[in-house]
């Protein structure tokens, strides 16, 4: 069995590794982010800045996500 310290720090670089570099990559303005052909239909749909804007909240919203599960409010990966 694997032990709950090693599924919640998976957990957390899961979330906040997209996070942290989808918000780098927003605030930056990386070429290579956002013009790569998976940030296309974002970047289509809302501009250039709409994209940026739309990558740092998902960014944000990913962050927030791993901080989340770092501090499990409802002691999921708390021992019974």
């Amino acid at each position: 069995m694997i032990p709950a310290v090693l599924i919640k720090a998976i957990a957390i670089l899961l979330f906040m590794a997209p996070g942290l570099l989808s918000l780098a990559a927003a605030v930056s303005g990386c070429r290579w982010f956002l013009e790569s052909r998976s940030a296309s239909t974002a970047r289509s749909f809302f501009g250039k800045n709409g994209a940026r804007l739309y990558y740092g909240i998902v960014g944000l919203l990913l962050i927030v996500a791993g901080a989340v599960i770092l501090f499990d409010p409802m002691r999921v990966f708390s021992a019974p």
